[in-house]
């Protein structure tokens, strides 16, 4: 009833219900929607692990909207995720930044932290810079490069830039 697969590295296994359980055939590993879904999980459980809640992006309720990959809460600090392991044409970063300017507008979240592979940080860097929209949601808008070319959070420790200063500063008191 279960399936499992090495995804290779310090990736680990994907894990899923096989066609007995669902009628459904094993999820195809070199798709990119598999890969995105894989690195989603990665970012949730390392946001989680420096002390966020981490829910789902809302659904848009209007036209023009775009669903984040991710919120990850912490006190009144809204941070919405967004995994890049391959860049869009620019109407879809214009639709994006767009919507995220009326999230920033309307006081929904506090930033946008995109996280990238090499080729995705690029994409959405020049898109920041070239579009007007982007050129305006800039400021609140963090890349980081986390995941190699196959969509793996490359090393282990967790990065000091995801600690909110709460658990920084409980890091801090604790440290020798």
């Amino acid at each position: 009833m279960i399936g499992r697969a090495q995804l290779g590295g310090a990736g680990g296994s994907l894990v899923w219900v096989t066609y007995a359980g669902t009628g459904l055939s094993k999820p195809n590993l070199y798709r990119q929607t598999t890969r995105h879904e894989v690195a989603v999980a990665a970012a949730s459980a390392r946001y989680a692990t420096a002390g966020y809640a981490w829910q789902r992006d809302d659904k848009p309720a209007y036209a023009g909207g775009h669903q984040a990959d991710g919120v990850a809460l912490v006190g009144d600090w809204v941070e919405l995720v967004e995994v890049e392991l391959a860049g869009k044409r620019t109407p879809g970063y214009m639709s994006i930044f767009k919507a995220f300017q009326r999230r920033f507008d309307l006081r929904e979240m506090s930033a946008v932290t995109y996280l990238c592979n090499a080729e995705g940080a690029r994409a959405v860097r020049l898109a920041l810079e070239s579009l007007p929209m982007g050129r305006a949601i800039a400021p609140q808008v963090q890349i980081r490069e986390v995941y190699d070319q196959r969509g793996l959070w490359e090393g282990d420790a967790l990065p000091t830039w995801m600690l909110p200063a709460r658990v920084r500063a409980m890091h801090a008191a604790s440290a020798p």
